[in-house]
């Protein structure tokens, strides 16, 4: 191997280490509160970054997630944030662009987040609404998506 070669390796091991670094890097989970609702908007410039936080969930607790976005396919993952600095993942579910989602999780012992993903239309910006509310004993976590309409300035 000459020196090049030795140099080439070098530096594409650092681009590589400094890209995972970067990826990893945390965010700040929203927390969501019983009977509250969040909206905010997901910009694609921004990678879409989000993160929400169920804490409020007391353990081996129901959560019904309802995820609704017309034309809109999205993907939720969902994390255990525990008590480590680093969230575990836990499951995801894909929502189709044609219909609404629903699926149930339980807290178990485990204080979870989840990241909302758009997956079609991507370079649009998307408004998000999410509101909890307590129905029979079991969480319900209502996400709203919708694509920002894009206004043309005034000439």
């Amino acid at each position: 191997m000459n020196i090049a070669t030795v140099r080439g390796c070098i530096v594409v091991i650092v681009v590589l280490v400094f890209c995972t670094h970067a990826a990893a890097k945390p965010i700040e989970c929203v927390t969501l509160s019983e009977n509250d609702t969040v909206g905010l908007t997901l910009t694609a410039e921004g990678g879409f970054e989000n993160c929400f936080s169920l804490m409020s969930a007391p353990a081996d607790t129901d959560i019904v997630f309802m995820v609704s976005g017309p034309g809109i396919s999205s993907k939720i993952t969902l994390y255990d944030l525990g008590s480590s600095p680093k969230a575990s993942y836990v499951t995801e579910h894909h929502k189709p662009a044609s219909e609404a989602k629903a699926f149930v999780i339980n807290t178990t012992d485990r204080t979870l987040g989840f990241v909302i993903q758009p997956e079609s239309d991507v370079p649009s910006d998307k408004n998000v609404t999410i509101t909890i509310v307590n129905v029979a004993g079991s969480r319900h976590v209502i996400i709203s998506l919708e694509n920002v309409s894009r206004t043309m300035p005034a000439e």
